[in-house]
C-alpha cells in the first residue's frame, strides 16, 4: 500500500467535506461547532489504537469501492457521546451512556453523511457508510480486534469545539491490504476441506438474489434513486372532537373554536408521523411554515417503529 498516496488521497477527501460536516452537526446540535484536525501516517495502527485512552464508543464503517475501497474506525470519548445526545434533545448530559444514546448518534451520523452526499459529487461512492456499526468498547483489544495485526493506515485527530466545551476525537483508517485478505482466503479454504470430511452433508438454501442491481455492470443502483422518493408532509393546526349533530349545524361562517392557544407551534407530519413543530410565516404572499424544534431521536424511533 502507498502510505502516501492514500493520504494525499484522504487529505483531498477531508478538504471537500469537512464543512459540510461542521454546518451539518451545527443545524442537528441546534449550536455553534467548529473542528481542527490533523492528519498523520501510522506505521503500526495496532499500537496507536493500544495507547489511546478508553472507555469509548467505537464508529466503524466501510466506505469507497474496488481498489479504493476504505476502512473506518472512530473512537469517541464517553464523555462527548453523553453531551452530543444531550445536545441534540436539549437536555443535561448522563452520568452513563445507553443504548438510546447509541441511537441517537447513529442517526446524527446518517443524517451527516446524508447532506454529504447532497452537497458533494461522489462517483466513487468515496463518502458512502456501509456496514455501520456503534458500539462501546471499554477496553483496547476491543478497538483493536478490528485491525490486522501490523498494519498501517491514517490517523486523523479532531478537536471538537461547541462553546465552553473541548473534546478529542481519533480517526483511524486503512485501505484493502491484498496480503491479508489472500491468507484470509487460504484459511477460509482450509476449513471448507475440514467440513467437507463430516459425514454430515450440509446443503445451502439457494435463493433468489434480492438484490437491486444495476442492469449493466451488475453492481447496486445508488441509493441516490431514493432522493426522488415523494413524501407527504402535512401542518396540522389542531383536532376537534363534534358530536354528528353539532356538525350537521355547521354552515357557510360557522365558526369552529379550537384549545390550541394562539401563537402555540404547530405539529409537522412527514407520511403521517410526526417528525417537527413550527411556527407559521407568510414568504411573498404565501404560506410557510418554519421549523422550531425536531423530535428528539428517542421519540422518532418510536414514532418510525410504530
Amino acid at each position: 500500500m502507498d502510505l502516501k498516496k492514500f493520504r494525499g488521497r484522504f487529505e483531498n477527501a477531508l478538504k471537500e467535506i469537512d464543512p459540510v460536516i461542521g454546518q451539518s452537526l451545527g443545524q442537528i446540535l441546534q449550536r455553534e461547532v467548529s473542528l481542527k484536525y490533523n492528519i498523520a501516517e501510522e506505521s503500526n495502527l495496532n499500537s496507536a489504537l493500544m495507547s489511546a485512552a478508553y472507555p469509548v464508543v467505537t464508529l466503524f464503517f466501510h466506505s469507497g469501492t474496488g481498489n479504493k475501497q476504505q476502512f473506518n474506525l472512530v473512537l469517541l470519548p464517553v464523555p462527548f457521546v453523553a453531551a452530543f445526545y444531550a445536545w441534540m434533545i436539549s437536555g443535561q448530559p448522563d452520568l452513563e451512556i445507553s443504548d438510546e444514546h447509541l441511537e441517537g448518534l447513529k442517526e446524527a451520523v446518517d443524517q451527516v453523511f446524508g447532506q454529504v452526499k447532497m452537497a458533494v459529487a461522489d462517483d466513487t461512492s468515496a463518502f458512502v457508510m456501509d456496514k455501520m456499526e456503534i458500539k462501546k468498547a471499554l477496553r483496547a483489544e476491543e478497538a483493536v480486534a478490528r485491525v490486522a495485526e501490523g498494519l498501517s493506515g491514517i490517523r486523523c485527530d479532531y478537536e471538537f469545539n461547541s462553546g465552553s466545551e473541548a473534546f478529542k476525537i481519533g480517526y483511524y483508517c486503512w485501505t484493502t491490504i491484498p496480503d491479508y485478505q489472500e491468507d484470509a482466503g487460504k484459511t477460509e479454504a482450509k476449513l471448507d476441506s475440514t467440513n467437507a470430511q463430516k459425514t454430515v452433508h450440509v446443503q445451502p438454501a439457494e435463493f433468489g438474489d434480492i438484490g437491486v442491481q444495476s442492469s449493466t455492470t451488475g453492481e447496486p443502483v445508488n441509493v441516490d434513486m431514493l432522493l426522488d422518493v415523494d413524501l407527504e408532509i402535512s401542518v396540522e393546526l389542531d383536532r376537534k372532537i363534534m358530536l354528528v349533530s353539532d356538525l350537521l349545524k355547521l354552515g357557510k361562517g360557522s365558526i369552529i373554536e379550537l384549545e390550541k392557544s394562539a401563537g402555540e407551534p404547530l405539529d409537522i407530519f412527514v407520511n403521517g408521523r410526526k417528525f417537527a413543530e413550527g411556527e407559521v410565516v407568510v414568504i411573498d404572499d404565501r404560506f410557510g411554515i418554519r421549523l422550531t424544534q425536531l423530535l428528539n431521536p428517542k421519540d422518532r424511533m418510536k414514532s418510525l417503529g410504530s
